[in-house]
Order: structure tokens, then sequence, then C-alpha cells
């Protein structure tokens, strides 16, 4: 049975850096942003059209502004809905898929929900941290200039993005601990902690 570790992280955690790390270090295959362009390919649709919109929408929850009357790509593709549902159910049913072939590790994106009754051994991970630490990693880490001010506004507006659309898509609520199976804080734990723990929760057994 494969083992899948499922990652949902506060903004600025570094989570998505850390589940690299962990399938880097475990020699297993990582599936974050690659899973838009994966989930074009799936679904039919033409890379230079849809992936900048997968890309903008993924992780969002519907709304009326964002209705699709998409009728184009194979059988895949959920025809006449919002495209933050087409892009769930590509996604999702690649997240499925993979999980059936290999270990993995998956971030965001509801995977751990998605693999509920999959044939498959799931570790539902929340990464936190303090504001204050947060608004930092995205100050150093960011690739250009971001001022404090802006670090701030990103995690308030990627985090109520992230909660809309893991509720939307579960019933259940982002933040809440009985969401998942460990909740790392790695502001008090640090990274390679976060990677070692996770890399030992892989090989036990339970």
């Amino acid at each position: 049975m494969n083992t899948v570790i499922c990652i949902n992280r506060e903004h600025g955690t570094g989570g998505g850096r850390i589940g690299k790390m962990v399938a880097e270090k475990l020699g297993i295959a990582f599936f974050g942003r690659n899973l838009a362009q994966m989930a074009i390919e799936y679904g039919g649709l033409d890379h230079t059209k849809y992936e900048p919109m997968l890309k903008k929408y993924e992780e969002s929850a519907p709304n009326k502004f964002t209705y699709s009357l998409l009728d184009i790509g194979n059988s895949h593709v959920t025809k006449m809905a919002p495209v933050q549902d087409i892009i769930y159910q590509l996604e999702k049913d690649v997240i499925l898929q993979e999980a059936e072939k290999q270990n993995c590790v998956v971030i965001g994106r509801c995977g751990g929900d998605i693999l509920t009754d999959a044939n498959c051994r799931v570790v539902r991970v929340f990464v936190t941290a303090s504001d204050e630490y947060r608004v930092k990693y995205i100050v150093d880490h960011s690739g250009e200039e971001v001022t404090e001010k802006e670090a701030r506004k990103k995690v308030e507006f990627i985090d109520k993005h992230r909660a809309d659309f893991f509720k939307n898509y579960t019933g259940k609520e982002w933040l809440d601990p009985a969401s998942y199976d460990i909740v790392i804080n790695v502001e008090n734990l640090g990274v390679e902690e976060s990677v070692r723990l996770l890399c030992g929760i892989f090989h036990d057994e339970y």
C-alpha cells in the first residue's frame, strides 16, 4: 500500500518547500504546482490558454464571477461548471491516480480528504507559524522586493482563499486541528526538524 503525505500550509510557512525536501529525502514523487500542468494534460486542454487560468484559480472557492461555459477538452472536463470546479475535479482525478501508482507528497488541494477512501495510507499535515514569522519568510524568500505591509496582505489574502477553498470542497474548517493527523509549528520546530519528523512518520507503521 502506498503512503501519501498531504500537506496543507499557511502562507509564508514554507510548507511547500518542506514537502519538496521530504519527497527528495525519501526519493518519492512530489505534487504541488506541477499539478496544474498535469491537470491540463489530463483534461486535454490547451496549455497556452488554460495554464494561466488554472494557476490563478486553483485553491480558490467558486464564485459567480468565474463561471465558465467551458465546452472543450476531453471527457474528463466537467462541462458548464465554474472554473474552480473544473480545476478541482481534474486535479482530484490526477491525485487519485498518482496515489494509486506511487508513494508521494501532495501540497494543498484538499489532498488528504480526496484520498479518504482511496487504497493508500494517508498522513494529513498542517504547517503553521506566527504572523511575524510568515511575514519575514515572505520578505526573505519571495525572490522580489516585498515590504512587510505587502507581505502581511499576501498572508491574509492567500490564507482566506485557502480556507474558503477547503471549506467549499470538504465542509471542514481549514484551521481546525481535527482535520489533520499532525500539526507542525515550523517556527518552533525548524525546517530541518520538520522534514526529519515527516520522513520518520513516513517510515513508521501505524
